[in-house]
């Protein structure tokens, strides 16, 4: 897990760069102003799978929101 802080995305700011982060990230990062687009990714830990992952009905509990954000 890569943990960051926002001033140390200062460098990358307004040059399209695309970032992999959590909920919780990505809410200081919009409450901020930095976002110019995301998509919202399914997250698996896929050390951690068992079999809820392979029965569609079940899946989402399985996963969780990770999001690629544009800054």
């Amino acid at each position: 897990k890569i943990i960051y802080k926002q001033k140390d995305l200062i460098p990358f700011k307004g040059k399209n760069y695309w970032i992999y982060t959590s909920e919780k990230e990505m809410l200081q990062l919009k409450k901020n102003g930095w976002i110019k687009d995301f998509k919202i990714m399914k997250h698996m830990n896929t050390s951690r799978i068992n079999i809820d992952f392979f029965l569609p009905n079940k899946r989402n509990k399985t996963t969780e929101k990770k999001y690629l954000i544009k800054i």
